[in-house]
């Protein structure tokens, strides 16, 4: 779990202290609401460092403070737990867009990951090169009347196809045509220099089930999507893998056995042009 705050500044401190407010992140995601102590626990981190966090994260608006613990009247510190800085009327949100072939959908979120609103865009009538400015125009409007003045920490963009999430690029969709697209910095443009991170969606999944679903997905994953593209993505020890050129999960040409399917790459039988919805419905339609 990443630890941007809701006005973009950065927590002071090196690596080490990034890495123990994620671990706090992490801990309270996972048990909370939690005490202090608990996550001192729980994590193995010190209760000082583990206080340390909780003031800063708490500063920063991404804990709260609940009311103490019931039976926390005893000697010593009383229990007061934390947790994740959410609800229906408070704490801070992010936004996210399924950029697909037929239509896009967007979505508020807390930092549970319940989604808190929806909306679907359908593409229609609009070329692939105008697809970025007029999804980052509706994406704009939808994030202006949901976020409803809470604390928009960023957004986040998936796509199929090969996408290099540091360059926050779109190195290669067939579908759109698309050739290293800079897709995010597109995005963040239209939304008025917010934050976007933009990554393949199949690993956006992956990433999403690590963080929010199973403890079991944690230790391994594999996700493969089909649909009008075929993604797939790994992920081993709570890391989802990008491999070289961010290249990981791209197995839209694998060959496929006896298929003589035609592909735009130039070749027959990849298992895009194989088993994806478009050649499962036509397909069908010959059949």
């Amino acid at each position: 779990m990443t630890t941007s705050t809701p006005h973009g500044s950065r927590m002071a401190g090196d690596g080490r202290r990034e890495t123990n407010a994620a671990t706090v992140l992490r801990t309270v995601l996972d048990h909370g609401p939690v005490a202090r102590g608990a996550v001192a626990r729980l994590s193995g981190l010190s209760p000082a460092a583990v206080s340390r966090q909780a003031t800063d994260l708490t500063r920063l608006g991404l804990l709260r403070e609940l009311p103490e613990l019931a039976g926390g009247g005893g000697v010593g510190r009383p229990q007061i737990p934390v947790d994740l800085h959410v609800g229906v009327t408070g704490g801070p949100v992010v936004g996210g867009v399924h950029l697909g072939v037929p239509g896009s959908t967007f979505a508020l979120v807390d930092l549970r990951g319940r989604v808190l609103a929806r909306h679907t865009h359908a593409h229609e009538g609009i070329a692939p090169d105008a697809l970025p400015g007029e999804l980052a125009r509706e994406l704009r409007g939808f994030l202006d009347e949901h976020t409803r003045g809470r604390p928009l920490l960023g957004v986040g963009a998936a796509i199929g196809g090969w996408v290099d999430p540091a360059e926050g690029v779109v190195v290669r969709h067939d579908a759109l045509g698309w050739r290293r697209r800079p897709l995010a910095a597109e995005l963040a443009r239209g939304l008025g220099g917010r934050t976007v991170r933009l990554d393949n969606h199949a690993r956006s999944i992956a990433q999403s089930e690590i963080l929010f679903g199973r403890p079991a997905a944690r230790r391994s994953l594999v996700h493969l999507f089909v649909g009008n593209v075929v993604d797939a993505a790994v992920g081993l020890a709570g890391v989802v893998h990008q491999g070289p050129g961010a290249a990981a999960g791209d197995v839209a040409h694998l060959p496929v056995p006896d298929s003589t399917a035609p592909c735009p790459c130039g070749r027959s039988g990849c298992l895009e042009a194989t088993a994806s919805n478009t050649a499962l419905g036509r397909t069908a339609v010959r059949r």
